[in-house]
């Protein structure tokens, strides 16, 4: 892979960028973090707390996306670093919440004197599942998984498929053509010939009928105040088996193109009509 034809983020991390992110994210994270400590000690379904831990995380990580685009942050040390902070008071405003909730009152205690109780309260045990109490090391590993959970998917949610910057404008690309269905082919042969600079076979591919399946999809980002940064992102898309959901995944991205490609993507598109191209996933 040419490395050098792929967007590559400038590092940058405006010190407003962070503030805003880091003001944006932890009330966030106090409301989403406290929702959740309250669910899961009212709430007697294991299965929900768990469910609960992936909403959690997902939205922490939400709000630190946000942050990350209002605050033009192109770091990705930085941005995983944030999302790392904000999950975290997340994680502090659970625990926050549950104690909250078994002691019947309001607290205030550092993370510290969070921990203490936690580790006061796996001791003894707090509740049942399967009819046996889990307790001790037990607890403290069921304990330490969940916690993970909600972090990692909080950076998992903020960090996500990168946007490309045009630096020169200072503007975030925006999507110009958004999953425009291709006919499945050799990943490794069609980077090679993207990354020559030979798209004759993706522009020819646009309106040819494709599996629903498993085909792939084109996507162009554009900077919306000047024609010199552009790229391109081919996704596979592939329909689980017995289900009625599909798995995408970045294959191709951010592949930089000139303006001269964007104009034949275009003109493809608009001559194979958008709607025939739709109809081309049941063909």
């Amino acid at each position: 892979m040419d490395a050098t034809r792929y967007y590559h983020p400038s590092g940058t991390a405006p010190i407003g960028g962070i503030l805003t992110t880091v003001l944006i994210g932890v009330p966030a994270a106090f409301v989403i973090g406290g929702a959740y400590g309250a669910i899961a000690y009212y709430n007697p379904f294991i299965y929900i707390n768990c469910l609960g831990i992936l909403v959690a995380g997902g939205a922490c990580g939400f709000v630190v996306r946000k942050g990350l685009l209002i605050g033009r942050v192109r770091s990705r040390s930085m941005a995983n670093s944030l999302a790392l902070f904000v999950g975290c008071v997340g994680l502090y405003a659970s625990w926050l919440a549950y104690f909250m909730a078994m002691l019947g009152g309001v607290l205030f205690v550092g993370p510290f004197a969070i921990w203490s109780l936690v580790v006061a309260v796996g001791a003894e045990g707090v509740w049942e599942i399967f009819g046996a109490a889990p307790s001790g090391w037990v607890l403290y590993l069921i304990w330490l998984i969940e916690a993970a959970g909600l972090v990692l998917f909080a950076i998992l949610v903020a960090v996500g498929e990168e946007t490309p910057y045009c630096e020169h404008c200072q503007e975030w690309t925006t999507e110009l053509e958004s999953a425009i269905p291709l006919p499945y082919r050799e990943i490794e042969k069609f980077r090679a010939a993207l990354e020559a600079e030979k798209y004759g076979g993706l522009v020819k591919q646009i309106g040819e009928p494709v599996d629903s399946n498993h085909h792939l999809t084109a996507t162009i980002k554009t900077c919306p105040k000047c024609s010199e940064s552009n790229y391109l992102a081919i996704h596979e898309l592939t329909l689980k088996e017995d289900a009625e959901d599909s798995e995408t995944s970045l294959q191709i991205g951010w592949l930089i193109i000139n303006e001269a490609v964007v104009e034949r993507v275009q003109q493809r598109v608009s001559s194979s009509g958008r709607n025939a191209i739709k109809d081309s996933l049941n063909e």
